[in-house]
């Protein structure tokens, strides 16, 4: 039998694409840059006084993510851990939301030590869940972070931050309308969900500013 002409290339596994049925490998690197984005944001440009309104919108998506997860797999992880996990989130959602109203006339967001514990402490966990979840199960996570950013996407422009277990949950339940939670793939069913939500949180809004007026 004759001989090769040329020696075979060693075979490298970085060379080829890890494909998953369903999604796009461009899914899992957009999630892991915001990933990236976002840690640069807490640990390195909030304590200076330097993170953006954009910057904490990324860290509000991770977070609504992580209770979206929590939620859609309620059956099969422990749920003393998963309701330990979205204490941590409400707490952090807590501490962005105000940390974004003193700062969000002029976007120069300055963060209080309780605070800056609280959303680090979320966005490890946020963030430790997402990069695990790429690697175990990528497209539960990727269809779960669609279905998260139906929040964002009910929000108007430079509304305040959100991470709160009732507006996650009627997220997830619009999602699961199509018997899927993968919204991003019907435009005019997630522009009724959107409608739907962004309603919510208006209405979210009007309360709290009726119990700030009667506290006047």
């Amino acid at each position: 039998m004759p001989k090769s002409k040329s020696p075979r290339k060693k075979y490298d596994s970085r060379r080829h694409a890890v494909s998953f049925s369903g999604i796009k490998p461009k899914d899992i690197e957009d999630i892991k840059k915001q990933i990236a984005v976002a840690e640069v944001a807490v640990r390195i440009k909030l304590p200076r006084g330097e993170a953006s309104y954009s910057d904490l919108s990324q860290v509000r998506d991770l977070f609504n993510c992580l209770m979206f997860s929590l939620m859609h797999r309620q059956k099969v992880i422990d749920q003393e851990e998963a309701d330990q996990a979205g204490d941590e989130l409400v707490q952090a959602g807590i501490d962005l939301t105000n940390l974004l109203r003193r700062g969000i006339k002029d976007d120069r967001y300055i963060c209080r030590a309780s605070e800056m514990k609280s959303i680090l402490a979320a966005l490890q966990t946020a963030s430790d869940f997402i990069t695990e979840s790429l690697d175990v199960c990528p497209q539960t996570l990727v269809e779960e972070f669609n279905g998260s950013l139906l929040i964002r996407d009910a929000l108007p422009e430079k509304g305040e931050i959100v991470v709160q277990r009732k507006t996650v949950e009627i997220a997830y339940r619009l999602a699961q309308q199509m018997g899927k939670i993968l919204p991003c793939d019907f435009p005019i069913w997630k522009a009724r969900a959107t409608a739907q939500l962004a309603n919510h949180m208006k209405s979210i809004s009007e309360n709290k500013r009726r119990e700030q007026n009667d506290d006047h």
